[in-house]
């Protein structure tokens, strides 16, 4: 039932000279052919016997003269491995751009059912960051990193830059005179946070830069920042099924914001952003809220989503302020479970069918509360 493993090898060389002679067949000599193919013929009558030892003779016969034969030979196996690299990258890429993609929650308008990025300052309790084995741990599991920032010197502050690594972690930089500060999280969280925007006047542009209004001095040996920043969610996004179901009311789900009036892009180079939001209303749907309610063609939000914003438990606040939007063929309604601090469809209006990217299912990482299957 089984086979040995010098039958399974000398399949595998058999395998491969058979691919060399494809390849190479109008490159090689013709003498140098037909004596590779009469090794050939020899070898797979000796797999056929189960001759061990003809088996072993051959096939080193058989290697040398197609290493005699041309220089690619050697690189095969090489070449083998590189070719399935690749068609791995393109089905990745394939499931990536029509399956199931991630992606990460930036802000906290979907808290508490997921979370942005967060920062925690612990200047004022001189709580000091943990040994460096429990920061590794904490990093793996929660996706945490501390923050420990001290003035390295006298300096003026000058400016605040933004920038990502492997474009995907957002990080922050204050750029002095004589030197610069660097922290993991985006400049909102990390000035807001972390208390540095008390001291730093600051202000936000078009175009994701950060300009300070005036240089502002630092002491050496001044804390900057101290805590630390928990990563947002970052969850996995169903893009497939949209195709074939249509989307429903209460899921959490994913579009970008290319054509919607009313979303100003940080950054115009980047065509569109990808927003997450909750699916409160479908097309034809008339939508009201009435802090803290929401309903929906007359009636309260029945799904278990909108019900559970509405219970004004376990950190939901429930739907904030006086509005209505009744929405026509192609159009949704996304709202932020943490509507007292999420800038969605009450104010720059419904999201077009196109725009929809699929659902969100999982959060993959990091292995907080929130793991799991999304809801």
């Amino acid at each position: 039932m089984f086979k040995p493993k010098y039958i399974k090898d000398a399949e595998l060389l058999l395998k491969g000279v058979r691919r060399f002679i494809h390849y190479r067949r109008d490159l090689l000599p013709p003498a140098k052919l037909a004596a590779i193919e009469g090794l050939v013929r020899l070898y797979s009558d000796a797999i056929a016997s189960k001759d061990e030892k003809r088996i072993s003779t051959l096939g080193q016969e058989l290697t040398k003269t197609c290493e005699g034969a041309g220089p690619d030979y050697r690189s095969s196996a090489l070449a083998e491995n590189i070719e399935v690299f690749f068609v791995a990258i393109a089905i990745a890429l394939g499931i990536r751009a029509y399956i199931a993609q991630p992606f990460k929650i930036p802000t906290g308008s979907m808290q508490p059912t997921l979370n942005g990025i967060i920062a925690y300052s612990t200047k004022d309790t001189n709580e000091k960051a943990p040994n460096p084995i429990v920061r590794m741990i904490d990093m793996v599991r929660l996706g945490r990193s501390w923050v420990d920032v001290v003035a390295k010197q006298d300096d003026e502050i000058v400016g605040v830059e933004t920038y990502t690594v492997m474009k995907f972690f957002t990080r922050t930089r204050l750029v002095g005179r004589r030197g610069s500060y660097d922290m993991p999280g985006p400049p909102r969280r990390v000035l807001e946070d972390f208390g540095i925007s008390e001291w730093l006047p600051a202000m936000e542009t078009r175009g994701g830069r950060w300009l300070v209004q005036q240089p502002t001095p630092i002491r050496k040996g001044q804390v900057i920042a101290r805590g630390y920043i928990d990563s947002g969610d970052q969850v996995i996004v169903d893009k497939f099924s949209y195709h074939f179901c249509p989307p429903r009311r209460g899921e959490v789900f994913v579009f970008t914001t290319k054509g919607i009036r009313g979303i100003s892009l940080e950054d115009p180079r980047m065509g569109s952003i990808h927003y997450i939001k909750r699916l409160v209303g479908l097309p034809g749907d008339s939508i009201v809220v009435r802090e803290p309610y929401l309903s929906v063609n007359g009636e309260r939000a029945k799904e278990f989503g909108p019900k559970r914003v509405m219970s004004l438990e376990n950190g939901y606040r429930g739907y904030q302020g006086i509005s209505s939007l009744d929405l026509r063929d192609g159009q949704y309604m996304a709202m932020g479970d943490n509507s007292f601090n999420s800038y969605d469809s009450r104010g720059w209006g419904p999201v077009p069918e196109a725009n929809l990217v699929g659902r969100a299912m999982v959060v993959y990482w990091p292995f907080n509360q929130h793991w799991g299957i999304i809801r």
